[in-house]
């Protein structure tokens, strides 16, 4: 019987350290994986802070004012006022392929403006002022909606009568 009972010991000795050691594996495996999910919720964190950052600072941007592009392009044209609510005349090469366009007036203040029309056989193209706070001055020029009367004198210089 003590060959028997040797042997029963042997047996319950090695599975306790089988239980044993498997119970360690596993515990170690559930730390590990522990660590790894925390590991990736750190990484998704830190992305949504920048893309936030990111976010806020277009937000500032959007909301600040009569200021100019951020990064601005190294093209630059002139245009003139049609008329007092933001509609101006420009060359379409002027702004070809543009991805944005701002005008500026002369006291330095950049407005947001869109293309409304565009015709490349005659290079011409109207914008229209996005911004809401752009304002002007009265025109001194008018365009009149009617045709001129048939006959009527004209001249190639741009002299007022």
């Amino acid at each position: 019987m003590t060959s028997r009972r040797r042997t029963w010991y042997s047996v319950a000795a090695a599975a306790s350290i089988a239980l044993i050691t498997s119970l360690a594996t596993m515990a170690i495996m559930q730390r590990s994986a522990k660590n790894s999910y925390t590991a990736k919720y750190e990484d998704v964190r830190r992305v949504l802070n920048n893309i936030q950052r990111s976010q806020n600072a277009i937000i500032r941007d959007i909301n600040n004012k009569n200021s100019g592009p951020t990064n601005p392009g190294t093209y630059g044209g002139t245009c003139f006022a049609i008329s007092r609510n933001g509609y101006m005349v420009t060359n379409y090469h002027v702004i070809a392929g543009a991805d944005s366009i701002y005008l500026q007036n002369n006291k330095g203040e950049a407005f947001k403006a869109v293309s409304v029309f565009e015709d490349v056989s005659s290079d011409l193209a109207v914008l229209r002022v996005a911004d809401s706070t752009f304002r002007t001055a009265p025109l001194p020029y008018t365009l009149k909606k009617t045709p001129p009367a048939s006959g009527r004198k004209c001249s190639p210089w741009a002299t007022p009568r």
